[in-house]
């Protein structure tokens, strides 16, 4: 299980979303710890070589997976039209 970073304002967008996809979200960051290559859970992001992201509904997490030290940082937590835009 990889251990877990927010960056920048990641978390407070997670803080502000309805429990009901709150809830779904933080399934996914789970879900994504346990393997975040998974290809069911998770996409290479191609513009950005070693970020990856994650589809839950209208939303995308963008995450950057660190193998050697076993952390996954978590970037962005945004709708799906805002997620890439300060990457």
């Amino acid at each position: 299980m990889y251990g877990l970073r927010f960056a920048g304002r990641s978390r407070n967008h997670i803080k502000r979303l309805d429990q009901d996809t709150k809830r779904r979200v933080l399934e996914r960051i789970d879900e994504l710890r346990a393997d975040p290559y998974n290809p069911a859970n998770s996409e290479p992001l191609t513009a950005r070589p070693g970020l990856r992201k994650s589809r839950v509904g209208g939303w995308r997490i963008v995450y950057e997976p660190h193998r050697e030290r076993q952390i996954l940082e978590v970037l962005v937590v945004q709708p799906r039209g805002q997620a890439y835009r300060r990457l």
